[in-house]
């Protein structure tokens, strides 16, 4: 079945070699782009070719495209009695890839060609740095002293005292936690 801008290049093909017709190929062309690009004129542009969209290059692609083209390149043929068959086939689909998503070995598999063909595409993953912790709040390290404090209170034993002492020094090197002082905003600076 031709597409619509099959027809339009058909018809422009066609109408300068009717006699007497004033207009060759090129400025029916033209004529056509002005009039989509008016607003006044609801006329819709052509809608690119698949070809010129291969023409871009190589699209990035997951695991679930490359199963999808995997399960339409090896299906099985459709029952006649089926009515719909493209409702038919996205359910055999749908159901396949539930399948492949519960076996987490089979999704890596699939994920894993699909990162190896982006990346010999010149797609590469970003790398997601963590952030930065951000140090303790003072309440919360007056808080995690006053529990060491109650557990050290709570000991007997001479040497598990030493050892909760060097360990509450390990924790707050400083002694007992020090307030941090106040930012400076950059106007009290000056």
């Amino acid at each position: 079945m031709p597409t619509r801008s099959d027809i339009i290049a058909e018809l422009f093909e066609a109408l300068p070699q009717v006699e007497d017709f004033p207009l060759d190929t090129q400025q029916l062309w033209d004529a056509f782009n002005k009039a989509t690009k008016a607003k006044d004129i609801k006329l819709r542009k052509l809608s690119q070719s698949k070809k010129d969209a291969e023409d871009k290059g190589p699209k990035q692609v997951s695991g679930y495209n490359l199963f999808m083209q995997h399960f339409y390149e090896t299906r099985q043929t459709i029952p006649e009695e089926t009515s719909d068959k493209k409702k038919f086939l996205m359910q055999m689909l749908k159901e396949q890839w539930s399948v492949v998503k519960q076996n987490p070995e089979e999704h890596a598999t699939w994920e894993h060609k699909a990162t190896a063909l982006n990346e010999s595409n010149g797609f590469f993953k970003k790398v997601v740095l963590p952030k930065k912790l951000k140090p303790p709040s003072y309440a919360s390290r007056i808080r995690s002293w006053n529990e060491q404090v109650e557990i050290m209170m709570t000991l007997d034993d001479p040497e598990q005292i030493a050892a909760h002492k060097a360990h509450m020094k390990e924790l707050f090197p400083e002694g007992k936690p020090v307030k941090p002082e106040k930012k400076q905003k950059d106007d009290e600076l000056c």
